[in-house]
């Protein structure tokens, strides 16, 4: 479909991501698909081979590529995919993946929200916040939003995001006991909807 709406027609290479944790269940299932003037809506598509790699290493080529740096096996990096309901981590020696140390596991920026929602809540009297993706929205804006009728502004929600940390530091301390000891680990990059939660 993405080719069709392109209008790119033959790749020679489709580069697919999967989560770090349904590597092993689904990559060589997609590998095994062929795509040989496969018709989309009346347009024939092909497709030479098909590569899949963990998601949080398409933003270490990504990141390569923006920056123009060369990765090389000589470095170790940890890549941090914070998403929306998981958290994806992968220590890689180059573009090479150590298994051992990288993972996924559930827990993401929703849960961060969802926090936020409760504090919200509990502030104005109410058992529930019902749709948190009105949260999403105001840290993406900037802006204020009203709940029942009470203004829910910037410095508010900057305040439950600081009380709401403990989310952040259990899902980090997990992804920290199971990459192990970080002594040789040369930089970390942090891609996803939930970098600039997990940063600090």
């Amino acid at each position: 479909g993405a080719m069709y709406y392109a209008g790119i027609t033959r790749v020679d290479f489709l580069t697919l991501g999967l989560p770090v944790h349904t590597m092993s269940k689904y990559a060589d299932e997609l590998k095994k698909i062929r795509f040989d003037n496969y018709e989309v809506n009346g347009q024939k598509i092909s497709v030479g081979k098909i590569i899949v790699i963990p998601q949080p290493v398409g933003s270490l080529a990504m990141f390569a590529a923006t920056n123009n740096t060369i990765i090389n096996n000589g470095e170790t990096r940890l890549i941090l995919d914070p998403g929306y309901v998981t958290t994806d981590w992968v220590v890689a020696q180059g573009y090479k993946m150590v298994n051992s140390r990288s993972g996924g596991r559930m827990g993401g920026v929703s849960n961060v929200y969802k926090n936020i929602a409760s504090l919200i809540a509990k502030k104005f009297g109410q058992e529930q916040f019902g749709k948190i993706e009105r949260i999403y929205q105001a840290f993406v804006t900037g802006k204020d939003f009203r709940y029942y009728g009470k203004v829910v502004d910037q410095t508010m929600l900057q305040k439950y995001l600081t009380q709401s940390s403990t989310v952040i530091e259990e899902i980090v301390s997990d992804i920290k006991a199971r990459v192990g000891d970080t002594e040789d680990i040369d930089a970390i990059l942090i891609a996803g909807g939930g970098a600039h939660f997990f940063a600090p």
